[in-house]
């Protein structure tokens, strides 16, 4: 009987393990997908840290994944303070959310082709700016 008790209780240590890596390894490659985005979109990850907020099963082409989702800080002039988003799965980035920058704000290499029109959002009536 106690044999039985120890190997599930390796079980379960060793899962509590896998599990933990696995987190690790996840928020290793979200801290690097963020801070690849805000290079590309010339924003400035603030501490330059993530904070893990939510774990959920998330299903992805009729499999369920484990997501996590990171938030994290950004200014985009050094003065400002913004949040952003990163969902992540074992497989990659699942989804991000970063503050708009005006198109004049974009860096040069990041100037946008002859065709393509930036998208803004809609003014609602009685919205003047």
């Amino acid at each position: 009987m106690g044999n039985a008790f120890d190997f599930v209780l390796l079980l379960l240590v060793a899962g509590i393990a896998a599990a933990w890596l696995a987190l690790t390894r996840m928020r290793e490659h979200a801290g690097a997908e963020v801070r690849r985005q805000c290079r590309r979109r010339g924003l400035q990850l603030l501490d330059d840290s993530i904070g893990w907020r939510v774990v959920r099963l998330r299903r992805v082409q009729g499999r369920f994944h484990l997501a996590c989702r990171y938030d994290f800080e950004v200014s985009m002039d050094g003065a400002d303070r913004a949040r952003g988003s990163l969902w992540m799965t074992a497989a990659g980035p699942a989804g991000i959310t970063l503050p708009e920058r005006p198109e004049a704000a974009l860096p040069p290499s990041e100037t946008l082709p002859d065709n393509v029109i930036p998208l803004r959002p809609r003014r609602r009536e009685g919205q003047h700016h």
